[in-house]
């Protein structure tokens, strides 16, 4: 399991950087905010589950708070629509032209919502890792 903090910000580095690597022109095509799949079911539906338990009896973990509650991953789906197509002169623009154009901190956090919330394409792996 990869640190989630070096994942983050290596995940955003090796995306907001021209040319794009061959594998990774999905960043040029996906919404980087939707939660859902396209048959409507909820990314948030198959993570939260697990990451929102107490305790893993399986494993002899317990936790003293949950890992992620619903209100904390709708938070950042938020976060994630504040920031995209919602700036002057990206109305329109790809998550790619997001990253090249947003000042670092936010390009940082539309990067790491996607990679924590975005249920159809390549994002996500944030909860999935852990879940």
């Amino acid at each position: 399991i990869r640190n989630p903090f070096t994942m983050a910000v290596s995940n955003y580095h090796y995306h907001a950087k021209k040319p794009i690597p061959r594998p990774e022109m999905w960043i040029t095509r996906q919404n980087p905010c939707q939660v859902t799949y396209p048959n409507g079911e909820l990314f948030a539906d198959y993570v939260l589950p697990s990451l929102s338990k107490r305790s893993y009896e399986a494993l002899n973990i317990n936790y003293d708070s949950r890992l992620i509650l619903r209100s904390e991953f709708e938070a950042i789906a938020n976060d994630c629509e504040s920031l995209y197509q919602t700036r002057p002169g990206l109305e329109h623009a790809n998550q790619f032209d997001h990253l090249l154009n947003l000042d670092a901190p936010d390009g940082l956090r539309l990067a790491t919502a996607e990679l924590t919330v975005q249920g159809h394409d390549n994002g996500g792996d944030m909860l999935r890792m852990s879940n």
